[in-house]
Order: C-alpha cells, then sequence, then structure tokens
C-alpha cells in the first residue's frame, strides 16, 4: 500500500503526488524549507502541439471545445506550433504542407500525405485565436527549407497584425534528422543564418533557437559532426535540444528494462544536457522544445504509477533548471502514444490516459502561480516544490 507522509505546513495548499506501490509503514512527519522566491518560470510549462491528424478526420483543431478544455484544465502557458517533425514541410500562407519526399521518419510522411488527400486547412487562425484568448506564449517552429528571408518577415508581421506577436522562433526541427540537412551542419547553417539575421534586422528582440543534436546517439557523433561546428555561429540565441527518456532513436544509460523506482532519477534527461551546454555555450539559454518519456519506455511504462513518477520528478528538476533551461515542451498534449489524451474513433468520445490527472494537478497547483520557491526536505525521500499565487503557497511534492 502507499506510505502515508504527512507534510506538517500552517496556512499552506498542499499538493500531494504519490505514486508505486511498498511496504506499509508507519506514518511520518517531515519538515519541509522554502528557500527565497522568485518569478516563476512560465515557459518551463508549455505543450508541443501537433494536431495533424485529429483536425483530418475529426475536425479537433486548436479551436475545438475538446482542445479548448485541455487548455483550461492544465493552465498551460505557451504552444508550440505547428509541431515536431510536421515543421519541416508547414507552409504558413497555404495552412497546410508540402510533400515530405525524403522524410525519414516514416510517420511523418504517411501523416502529412493523409492530410494533404483530405484537403483541410490545418488551423492557423485557430492556434492563433486559442493562444490570445488563453494568454499563452507562441512558440514558432519554422520552415526553414522553403522559407525565404523575406517570407519569414511577412510571417512575423502577420501574427502581430492578428494579434499574436512571437517572441521565439526555433529554426527548424531536428535538422540533423531531416534529408535536406541529413547530418550535414552547413546545409542547416546556409539555410537559418539569412533568415536569421533578417528576422533580427526586422525586430532585434526576436530570439531565435538554432537546433543541436542529441548528446546520447550511438550511431552518430553529432556532438563533433554537429554541435561542435553550429557552436561556433552568432546568428542564434538560444540552444534548442530534444532528449527522450528511454528509446526514441536517443540511447539513454538508463535504458528502458529498469524497475520503475530507477524513474526517480530524470538527469539523464536534463542534467547530462545541462552540464554538456554549459561546457560548450555556457552563455545561451536552453530551450528543450521536446521532451518525454521514449517510445520504447512508454510500452513499458504508459498509464502507469511509473510514468507519473517521471512526470513528477522531471518536472521539480526541470524547475531547479530554470537559471539554464528557459524553455521547457513536454511532447505532447495530443494523441498516442505520448499525449494526455486520445480521441477514440469508436465512442466518438476524448479518452483521457492517466497523464491527464497528473498535469490536471500540475496546472491547479502553478498555473496562476507569480512565485517560485525553492523547498528542501528532512528526508531525500522527498522532491518537490513550491508556488505562490496571491497570499497562498501551495506545496507540489513527489513521494
Amino acid at each position: 500500500m502507499f506510505r502515508p507522509i504527512v507534510v506538517v505546513l500552517s496556512g499552506i495548499v498542499v499538493s500531494l503526488c504519490a505514486c508505486g506501490w511498498i511496504e506499509a509503514a508507519p506514518p511520518q512527519t517531515v519538515e519541509p524549507t522554502l528557500g527565497e522566491a522568485e518569478p516563476f518560470p512560465r515557459l518551463s510549462y508549455t505543450f508541443n502541439t501537433n494536431l495533424l491528424l485529429d483536425t483530418a478526420f475529426h475536425g479537433l483543431g486548436y479551436d475545438s471545445p475538446e482542445f479548448r478544455r485541455l487548455i483550461t484544465t492544465f493552465k498551460p502557458s505557451g504552444l508550440r506550433f505547428p509541431g515536431g517533425t510536421i515543421a519541416n514541410n508547414y507552409l504558413w500562407r497555404q495552412d497546410g504542407f508540402s510533400d515530405p519526399v525524403g522524410d525519414r521518419t516514416g510517420w511523418a510522411r504517411r501523416q502529412i500525405t493523409l492530410f494533404r488527400e483530405i484537403g483541410r486547412p490545418y488551423g492557423l487562425p485557430g492556434y492563433i485565436d486559442t493562444c490570445r484568448r488563453f494568454q499563452l506564449e507562441p512558440i514558432w517552429v519554422l520552415n526553414v527549407y522553403e522559407t525565404s528571408p523575406d517570407e519569414a518577415v511577412a510571417l512575423v508581421q502577420h501574427l502581430a497584425d492578428k494579434g499574436l506577436p512571437v517572441h521565439r522562433i526555433e529554426m527548424g526541427n531536428e535538422p540533423y534528422w531531416d534529408p535536406r540537412s541529413l547530418i550535414n551542419v552547413w546545409k542547416y547553417i546556409q539555410a537559418c543564418r539569412p533568415i536569421a539575421e533578417a528576422l533580427k534586422a526586422h525586430d532585434p528582440e526576436i530570439k531565435i533557437g538554432a537546433c543541436f543534436g542529441p548528446i546520447h546517439s550511438e550511431t552518430t557523433d553529432y556532438r563533433a559532426k554537429w554541435n561542435a561546428v553550429l557552436a561556433k555561429e552568432g546568428w542564434f540565441d538560444a540552444i534548442v535540444y530534444h532528449e527522450y527518456y528511454g528509446g526514441q532513436g536517443i540511447a539513454l544509460e538508463e535504458g528502458t528494462t529498469l524497475p520503475a523506482t530507477a524513474l526517480l532519477h530524470p538527469e539523464a534527461i536534463f542534467d547530462d544536457a545541462v552540464a554538456e551546454f554549459d561546457a560548450l555555450l555556457p552563455n545561451r539559454p536552453i530551450w528543450f522544445t521536446e521532451w518525454n518519456l521514449g517510445q520504447e519506455a512508454l510500452k513499458q511504462y504508459k498509464n502507469t504509477g511509473a510514468e507519473l513518477l517521471f512526470l513528477g520528478t522531471a518536472f521539480c528538476r526541470l524547475f531547479e533548471h530554470r537559471d539554464r533551461i528557459e524553455v521547457a515542451c513536454f511532447h505532447q498534449i495530443w494523441g498516442a502514444p505520448f499525449g494526455a489524451v486520445t480521441y477514440d474513433q469508436e465512442s466518438r468520445s476524448v479518452r483521457r490516459a492517466a497523464s491527464w490527472d497528473f498535469f490536471r494537478l500540475l496546472g491547479a497547483t502553478i498555473g496562476d502561480a507569480d512565485r517560485y520557491v525553492p523547498v528542501s526536505f528532512s528526508t531525500p525521500k522527498l522532491r518537490g516544490f513550491a508556488v505562490r499565487a496571491d497570499a497562498a503557497i501551495r506545496l507540489f511534492v513527489v513521494n
């Protein structure tokens, strides 16, 4: 059964996340120590949003009631658009996609091909309206392969004219795997540099993120072939990095066969990247715009207490890296196998995964917070953080 943890605080709202079966034991009284309050790192809690198939087959787009209910329940601070790999073929004027010739993922080619055959628009107006309505920060992934410098400036101006100024732009998605710059960082640099310069000339305050390759790859030394070369460039402001814990083409030392307790140690997904880029580019922030369990790990842990433990401890660690990680996007808000909800064709209803309850709890804890408060505990068995909203302090604890 669950071991009860009693957190003794006066006048403090407590959010408790405890997952995993262990032997029964007497209750413990725990003393938390609160640090100095500081501004809450709001952009550490954003979501990646790929609604391609749900838009195509079910009409569930960015302005659908179902999607907006997720936003009001989870209370994120931003949305990444138009998604991950599909962004490399997104054409904003058409609100559609180019032919993904040479796509190496397989799934992106299949999804985009189906979408193009159905012929619906993807939903840019709905995305704009939802971001404005819920005051969400837009995180735009730019198709650098089919966007000229003038067209990039026109996009930024279009969004501003619609009331959604964009402050952060990622230059492509995982370009080291795209056939147009496959393990060829110079092709990526040649595509990005003139676009970045044009955007900076248009708006000096806009932030540009460049995509760095995986540091745990067993097949290619991206650290030498991609990252070391890209780090010498000066046209970008931030490091864009993606990592998945356990499978997903990136082998982490934890693998996918350890017991659930191994998921209490998320340092492989965040700490390793922070240490890597502290050494390579210490003065540029990290945008961790895709993170989650990998596909192999999800096969083992999805909808289990282990998944919830991972999410809880990962968010705790993510917030601890608030001085280094400026933006973080959980991958992703919707759709199997990663998302918190999926659309069930047979019942024609939205089906919740176990992580839906986790994000509901997390959103209720931090959604309206204006201050972050570091917390330490009198037992190493707990991880957590506190937030302040108006006069209330809320404590988020993972047992």
